[in-house]
């Protein structure tokens, strides 16, 4: 998916497309998983989706002059 992405930013952000590569690393914070222990069960241990949707809105509104290709969402918790 990242070399796709990059392909396609290389191909069209001359043209003022701007593509963005998201990589969410964790269990999403969702109702269907409120009863999974995940990292040891610790606070903020899932990936909230608010912080999904924001990361997407900043990239959404980011101006030409600084574009954002990659961005990671993950709970401070996971490892990588």
């Amino acid at each position: 998916m990242r070399s796709t992405a990059q392909s396609i930013a290389r191909e069209f952000g001359p043209q003022g497309v701007h593509v963005g590569h998201v990589v969410v690393d964790g269990v999403i914070d969702t109702p269907g998983t409120k009863s999974w222990t995940v990292n040891g069960g610790v606070e903020d241990s899932k990936v909230d989706p608010n912080a999904i949707a924001e990361t997407f809105w900043n990239l959404h509104t980011q101006g030409r002059g600084g574009w954002t290709m990659e961005a990671e969402v993950r709970p401070w918790v996971e490892k990588f």
